[in-house]
């Protein structure tokens, strides 16, 4: 399943953010894909903790169940620290959560491409939400924001309304 991240406002130095989504055994690997100039953008490389990852060039998704407002955030910045977060419901009860980990995290860049490999276990349910975002940071420290859609007057990717429907054993069948 391949998916557009969209910007919130228009960034000149970005040609395209896409997101594919596999399964493979036991887990679902994500994929982020940015092309561009990329010597625009702030990689961080040295973060000290694992707070507020998405103030930087930031990774994220959301994933939640269809039919409970309960949600987890997943935050994943290009030095290797992560975060994941959970939510009883719209950014209420934030809680660091554990549930959410990645397995692998890979990181391949050059001054045109920027490709993220996350391996993410699947959630206990057939059928979910995932919400996709990319934050990048350029070098006069302004702040981008892409993902699926921007339903709101500024962006906030917590807002369901831009998740996607994911429905596991759909992406089960398309393994090899």
């Amino acid at each position: 399943m391949k998916l557009e991240l969209v910007p919130f406002t228009p960034v000149t130095f970005v040609d395209s953010v896409t997101c594919t989504l596999k399964a493979i055994p036991a887990a679902m690997n994500v994929s982020y894909l940015i092309k561009g100039d990329l010597g625009q953008i702030c990689w961080p490389d040295d973060v000290q903790s694992s707070d507020n990852l998405w103030e930087h060039t930031c990774f994220e998704f959301f994933i939640a169940s269809m039919d409970n407002e309960r949600y987890y955030e997943f935050n994943q910045s290009s030095s290797g620290a992560w975060a994941c977060y959970e939510f009883s419901r719209y950014r209420t009860d934030m809680t660091v959560s554990e549930t959410i980990v990645t397995n692998n995290f890979l990181l391949s860049l050059d001054e045109n491409t920027c490709q993220v490999d996350l391996e993410v276990a699947f959630p206990h349910t057939d059928d979910f939400q995932l919400g996709l975002s990319v934050v990048l940071e350029d070098q006069n420290a302004k702040l981008h924001y892409f993902s699926l859609s921007h339903p709101l007057e500024k962006p906030d990717f917590h807002a369901r309304e831009h998740f996607a429907p994911v429905n596991k054993a759909t992406l089960l069948q398309e393994l090899p």
